[in-house]
């Protein structure tokens, strides 16, 4: 029966410097990512920079907490990804790996949940000569008998996790038994050789988080360990973080969206505007008034504008250039707006290829990089199965 923590028991272990709640996304201070210590403290929260960090590089931050052994407050998402599942495994000598191999790769294939582990997993047991001994028991017997133990290699084989043999047809087992019987050292009845082995249910995060986990079973070089390491690529310098509050100031002096080049000094820095676009789109027309098109949101504009400049560019450059299809790509340019964009906002910033997105003000109705997750929405810079994404800033706490 399980009872109540008391008032006095520690709280789950969260990095101090994270800021969450429960209708937010997780916010990291983007002090955390610089390569050198900041000169100057921000004087009030309210200028403060923070990462709007997607759910999975904020569990990236978490785990990168994580030490051997595991503290007893350790934070619920960590817990979550040191839980193990059972399988079955066989013992087979090393010279029979391969046909064994070979043979459950046609009656037994590694499944997708289980596919962060190897196949084979080496152990080290002391045989003192009786017929079905070996492990650390024996080899105290050994000792204890003056007999001299050997030491023996030999590998686990993975076959399947119990709940997938539980639910296997017996005409199913009775193939399984036939094709491995047999093989090697596998003789009589194979399905009473297999036994119960805890492994890591979910692919390791970190290399710290690896090395604790294959204790239990060996893991393959997952991608997440790999967006681990690229977590290098992710910290920011003291002129990024003083970019970020001027051109934020020049987007609130204008009250506009403003499309900022990271490269370009000061002067070149704004590329494209919405207010500009607009007003370059009504010299197009001979300033007759038209109706407003509501697809045409100052982000979009902005964007717009930054098409229109990479055409009046090539065109002074290139004679009959007709290389329209890439012209509208914000690639590697910063997007500042005072107010988190929406959806369709966000969408439009993703397929324009920007590096970053910078607000100041959530919207909690409909935002589109976290503020609506109070109403079951996510980020489209969340979103797992897109071929870009962008990194997400705020300016202020939550």
């Amino acid at each position: 029966m399980s009872t109540s923590p008391s008032p006095t028991s520690p709280s789950p272990r969260l990095p101090t410097e994270l800021q969450t709640s429960n209708d937010l996304p997780t916010l990291l201070p983007i002090s955390s990512l610089l390569t050198t210590q900041p000169t100057s403290v921000p004087s009030s929260n309210s200028s403060t920079i923070y990462e709007v960090l997607p759910p999975g590089r904020a569990l990236l931050h978490l785990l990168s907490t994580f030490k051997t052994p595991p503290p007893p407050d350790l934070h619920p998402d960590i817990l979550e990804r040191l839980k193990t599942v059972q399988c079955l495994a066989l013992r087979v000598e090393p010279r029979d790996t391969q046909k064994v191999i070979k043979a459950l790769a046609e009656v037994a294939p590694i499944k997708g949940e289980l596919g962060h582990l190897k196949r084979v997993k080496k152990v080290t047991d002391y045989d003192n000569g009786i017929e079905g001994g070996g492990g650390e028991r024996d080899k105290k017997k050994a000792k204890v008998e003056g007999v001299r133990p050997k030491k023996v290699g030999s590998l686990m084989v993975l076959v399947m996790t119990k709940c997938e043999w539980d639910l296997l047809p017996q005409a199913s087992r009775s193939t399984f038994s036939s094709r491995l019987s047999g093989l090697g050292s596998l003789d009589g009845d194979v399905i009473e050789q297999m036994v119960q082995v805890p492994v890591p249910l979910y692919p390791p995060a970190t290399s710290e988080l690896r090395k604790h986990m294959e204790v239990y079973w060996p893991q393959v070089l997952h991608h997440s360990m790999k967006d681990g390491r690229r977590e290098e690529s992710n910290v920011l310098t003291e002129g990024d973080v003083e970019r970020f509050r001027r051109f934020m100031g020049v987007c609130e002096s204008a009250n506009d969206v403003i499309m900022v080049d990271p490269n370009g000094d000061y002067g070149r820095g704004v590329i494209a505007s919405s207010g500009k676009a607009e007003s370059q789109h009504q010299a197009l027309i001979n300033g007759s008034e038209t109706q407003m098109n509501i697809l045409q949101t100052p982000t979009v504009l902005a964007i717009q504008g930054q098409a229109r400049n990479s055409r009046n560019s090539q065109s002074s450059t290139v004679e009959n250039d007709n290389n329209t299809d890439t012209q509208y790509l914000c690639t590697g340019y910063e997007c500042y707006m005072i107010k988190e964009p929406n959806h369709y906002d966000a969408m439009a910033l993703l397929h324009a290829r920007v590096g970053a997105v910078i607000f100041k003000v959530w919207d909690k109705g409909r935002g589109g990089l976290g503020g609506s997750k109070g109403k079951g929405m996510i980020g489209v810079h969340e979103i797992d199965d897109t071929n870009h994404t962008y990194r997400v800033f705020k300016i202020g706490g939550l």
